[in-house]
């Protein structure tokens, strides 16, 4: 069976190490809980190099972001929040015709325990 990709998009900005901290736990529930899903997070990675607090860098990082909400790289979105960059994500897989899948208010993430609903 195929593993599927899913690019988990979820906010950054306001309290970024609190955000980041969420992102990595929900990688790692991800890869012990659903064994056949890749979770794609490649903003992790401009964090790093960029200033997530500069607009300029902002868009460079959102740029490149949009890159891999394709079809060629992903086969789901899932929704783990709302902001202006994950409206953004969420408006480019749609025309995409990526599935995306909603977690928002799944997630206790105290315990972790989720309850999958999609838009479908």
């Amino acid at each position: 069976m195929k593993a599927k990709v899913a690019y988990i998009a979820h906010p950054i900005a306001g309290d970024i190490r609190a955000n980041v901290a969420k992102i990595e736990r929900l990688v790692r529930l991800i890869l012990f809980v659903q064994p056949d899903v890749i979770p794609f997070v490649p903003y992790m990675v401009y964090l790093g190099a960029l200033d997530d607090r500069k607009p300029e860098e902002r868009a460079m990082g959102m740029r490149c972001n949009a890159h891999f909400i394709s079809p060629k790289f992903i086969d789901e979105l899932w929704v783990m929040g709302y902001s202006e960059g994950v409206y953004k994500e969420i408006a480019l897989a749609e025309k995409q015709h990526i599935k995306i899948v909603y977690w928002v208010d799944q997630i206790d993430y105290e315990t972790f325990k989720t309850k999958e609903r999609t838009n479908e």
